[in-house]
């Protein structure tokens, strides 16, 4: 939800990558697997070039697959699968499809034709009259279907054996050092997925302690290829990491390169005049993406419904509405042009002159400091937009 802004940011990542291809020179061994499908070997070759391994560290994800096929083309092995899943689960659960083989039939088809270069990699060993077989049979039935996506996950499995030849996260799971400095470098104070959780390092007896987690945005667990990749770790609280997101295959914001700024907003939604005005607790609130939108495509919208739905925003924010209330009174103090409250509001008005919003209100209003202070996108929604 939160856009990290890091000055600094190429120059830890240039350490980063440093670090870690240190790391992979000293770890990296040579197959000892045979393997003869054409695709496994072209990976195979592009991870023993370290130049290309540098590249794997250092740059986002969605820019090594405009410039390398080959990691295009892995990807998209990988989301045949993981997509598939989720593809089956979705069609399947409308209800007006229910008994509907056609319908069935059309979707299992779009979907089959969209992968089809993957499908042709994974039965690449097979002579075209097989894999148009298997390609076919896949359409007709939903047991088909899932059958083809065993075998994109038989060869995925397959492809992960040579990738821990070259890149694992275990190499750098056992450097706690190493860890502890990116963390410490990145010297991110608040969850970027929920901003309400600090996860800053701290240092007890003389050793760094580290509050959070640092989860990787593309799952090792489904892209082990990307599990050292500097842009792929987004440091994180405990309960986003471990409770929500774990290995879920829906896709979200990358907070390194987006957040929702203004796109999504947290609104309030009053059941009274009490409400608004700060004497009780909201009925209700919702991350909704009705804030002051900038010009956002269909994919950036699904994204940050995405990350709303899979950390539970709008429940675990329900917690905060005393807080809310706290600061939905003041906001009121300084624009309410009720006579009654005249005496409060001059107060009100002098302490914020003075103090500023850090002090009044208990955050920045600071879009810049959202990655440093707890719950201070919502507050900043609060007094701009509610």
């Amino acid at each position: 939800m939160i856009h990290l802004k890091i000055s600094n940011i190429d120059e830890i990542n240039d350490w980063y990558t440093d670090e870690i291809v240190k790391i992979v020179k000293k770890n990296a061994t040579i197959s000892i697997i045979p393997h003869d499908h054409p695709f496994v070997i072209k990976l195979d070759n592009w991870l023993t070039d370290y130049d290309n391994v540098r590249q794997l560290i250092s740059v986002p994800v969605d820019i090594l697959r405009e410039r390398y096929d080959v990691i295009e083309e892995y990807c998209r092995i990988i989301e045949l699968f993981t997509e598939g899943m989720l593809y089956e689960r979705r069609i399947r659960s409308i209800k007006s499809n229910r008994n509907n083989k056609a319908k069935y039939l059309e979707k299992r088809t779009e979907y089959i034709e969209d992968h089809i270069s993957e499908l042709l990699i994974i039965y690449e060993k097979l002579n075209t009259v097989k894999q148009e077989a298997k390609i076919s049979d896949a359409k007709q039935s939903w047991k088909n279907f899932e059958n083809m996506l065993k075998d994109a996950k038989k060869y995925i499995d397959y492809s992960k054996l040579f990738i821990e030849n070259h890149i694992s996260w275990a190499w750098l799971d056992k450097d706690s050092y190493l860890k502890g400095e990116l963390v410490s470098r990145l010297n991110i104070k608040v969850c970027p997925y929920c901003n309400r959780q600090y996860i800053q390092s701290i240092t007890k007896y003389g050793n760094k302690k580290y509050l959070g987690d640092i989860d990787h945005i593309q799952p090792k667990s489904d892209f082990p290829l990307f599990a050292l990749s500097f842009y792929n770790l987004i440091p994180a609280c405990k309960p986003c990491n471990q409770l929500f997101k774990r290995d879920k295959k829906l896709k979200i914001l990358n907070p390194y390169l987006e957040g929702f700024d203004d796109a999504a907003i947290l609104e309030l939604r009053y059941a009274s005049v009490k409400e608004l005005i700060g004497e009780k607790p909201v009925s209700d609130l919702r991350w909704t993406l009705s804030g002051p939108q900038r010009a956002l495509s269909e994919e950036q919208k699904n994204l940050i419904k995405n990350n709303i739905e899979l950390f539970g925003l709008n429940e675990v924010y329900k917690s905060d509405v005393d807080e809310f209330q706290y600061v939905q009174k003041k906001k009121y103090l300084l624009e309410s042009r009720s006579l009654h409250l005249s005496v409060k509001k001059i107060m009100a008005k002098l302490v914020h002159w003075y103090l500023g919003d850090k002090m009044y209100y208990g955050v920045s209003l600071d879009s810049d400091m959202f990655q440093n202070e707890i719950l201070s996108k919502a507050i900043y929604d609060i007094v701009k937009y509610n």
